[in-house]
């Protein structure tokens, strides 16, 4: 979402002292800012690294190398999340899970990656596939490919693939070779769509 700002004409009473304004006004400029500010960095983070610029849409032919990637629990070793980036943003997408994921367990350990040793981190992300010149298609299916192999416990707020959505795009030899993740021809999704 981007927020575009009007120019405005300033009148003799917007130049005035501050003291000129109530207490309440100068709260709702404060949120106000605060709300464009957000607005600004979420769009600047979805510009910058989310999946629609990484790959158009699921119907882009455009090929990349990507990852699937697990986030582990260190204690136990279970995997709590699969995800999927291109290759050239591995480690830059780790950090965005660490910072911005306040929904889940790894968040709340945001402070002790810089500071302590990785193998005393409490969660740590792992590659389950590194892919080769794959859509993003290809690399969806990959991703829902390996949520169903640990599909147990994970965090993860939806499933990639639906039976619809790889039905509709699994017969464009464009979009999808199952050889090229590793899968047969045979293979489809089984988990539903959350």
């Amino acid at each position: 979402m981007r927020v575009h700002a009007q120019p405005q004409k300033v009148s003799d009473q917007q130049t005035r002292a501050p003291s000129q304004f109530t207490q309440s006004s100068l709260q709702l400029a404060a949120d106000q800012s605060a709300v464009v500010r957000k607005l600004t960095t979420l769009s600047n983070l979805a510009n910058a690294g989310g999946v629609a610029q990484r790959y158009p849409n699921l119907d882009g032919t455009d090929r990349k190398d990507a990852l699937i990637y697990s986030i582990n629990e260190r204690a136990s070793g279970e995997v709590i999340y699969v995800g999927q980036t291109t290759a050239d943003r591995d480690w830059e997408r780790w950090r965005e899970h660490i910072t911005l994921d306040t929904w889940a367990p790894w968040y709340v350990d945001y402070n002790h990656y810089d500071t302590l040793p990785r193998d005393q981190w409490a969660y740590d992300r792992f590659v389950l596939e590194e892919l080769k010149d794959v859509t993003k298609f290809e690399t969806t299916v990959a991703e829902q490919y390996w949520m169903e192999q640990h599909h147990g416990n994970l965090w993860n707020d939806s499933t990639p693939c639906s039976a619809e959505n790889f039905a509709k795009r699994s017969v464009n030899p464009a979009l999808y070779d199952p050889a090229r993740i590793g899968l047969t021809s045979s293979w489809k999704p089984s988990l539903k769509a959350k």
